[in-house]
């Protein structure tokens, strides 16, 4: 046996498993894209029962952060310790619950009382008979607080 014999043999073999490797993948692609497209058929109903659950969370996450920001603002015009913070955050909340009004729109109330001069403590007090007089006239809590004693 020559030399060129065994060359032509390897090359040959080479040949014969790379055709047969290529089958493979070619084997392996076609189901990869038949899983994905499954997979596919399967994800867009998810995705969009994803995407309609999603959309209250992002719009009560919209809601928490406007009151977080909303209950900075009162603490920055009332100048309000830690305490007296908590306890205006606590009657927030509290009145965002059991009224007709948000949270935020409490807060936003409270900032406006600040603004009129008005201490944390009395803020505290006089919110609920603000929100009242608000439900009452039909106006807006925020305009109703210009109009408190």
């Amino acid at each position: 046996m020559s030399g060129r014999e065994v060359r032509a043999g390897k090359a040959f073999v080479e040949i014969a498993l790379r055709d047969r490797l290529e089958a493979g993948l070619k084997r392996i692609s076609a189901r990869l894209r038949g899983f994905a497209a499954g997979v596919g058929a399967i994800g867009r109903p998810l995705l969009a029962l994803g995407a309609g659950l999603g959309a209250p969370l992002a719009l009560a996450t919209d809601i928490f952060a406007g009151f977080d920001d909303q209950m900075r603002l009162v603490k920055a015009v009332t100048q309000a310790t830690d305490e007296e913070f908590a306890k205006l955050r606590a009657t927030a909340q509290e009145l965002g619950r059991t009224t007709s009004f948000t949270s935020a729109q409490v807060a936003g109330l409270m900032t406006e009382l600040g603004r009129a001069g008005f201490n944390p403590d009395q803020i505290d007090r006089m919110t609920a008979s603000v929100l009242d007089l608000a439900k009452a006239t039909g106006t807006d809590a925020t305009l109703a607080s210009t109009q408190a004693p």
